[in-house]
């Protein structure tokens, strides 16, 4: 027994020179103040949790939500495709653009190759535009369009060179547009986007 009393003060004595000295009880006193917060967190869930849900009586309408940024449906555009023309024997490098016809700043284009027939313009914002292509020729730079002498063949009788608006869809391709009136006197369609 006195072997067991005296292993019992022996472990006791490691214990209490193990303990931390009342001079250094900052990361004791942090972890309390933590353990006290994540306490009270716990409080504010279980309070939250236990309280009451609102139930509407029959026939009545839950008061709007604020929408979420997703709810908004994401404006879709369009393109334009079509056909190019040059009066010569080939179709020099275009510079093709859909200028809208409500604001002249605003406008797509895209670049063509040498005698190149086709062209396709993507990410279009819907509404409607004017399609005119433009050619650098030596230091001058000439325009042709899609216009109202296009579809009337564009002959010597054909004399309205005005331009006709074509209107883009959404996720829609507007196909068929003709770039091909050189004809038109100068001036007649605005001067290149950026110049």
């Amino acid at each position: 027994m006195k072997n067991y009393l005296f292993i019992t003060t022996l472990i006791a004595a490691a214990f209490a020179c193990n303990l931390p000295t009342a001079a250094a009880p900052t990361q004791d006193t942090q972890a309390i103040q933590n353990l006290a917060r994540t306490q009270a967190a716990i409080e504010l869930t279980q309070t939250a949790i236990a309280a009451p849900i609102k139930v509407l009586p029959p026939n009545t309408v839950a008061p709007p939500t604020a929408a979420s940024p997703s709810a908004t449906p994401i404006p879709q555009n369009g393109s334009i495709s079509g056909t190019l023309g040059y009066p010569s024997s080939g179709i020099p490098p275009l510079d093709v653009y859909a200028i809208s016809k409500d604001d002249p700043k605003k406008y797509y284009f895209v670049k063509t190759a040498q005698n190149q027939t086709t062209f396709l313009i993507k990410d279009v914002a819907v509404g409607e535009y004017y399609l005119i292509a433009y050619a650098t020729v030596g230091n001058n730079t000439i325009a042709g369009g899609f216009t109202k002498a296009v579809p009337c063949g564009l002959s010597v009788s054909c004399n309205d060179h005005g331009l006709i608006a074509v209107s883009v869809k959404a996720n829609a391709e507007t196909r068929g547009i003709e770039i091909k009136d050189w004809y038109a006197p100068p001036d007649q369609f605005p001067p290149k986007p950026g110049k």
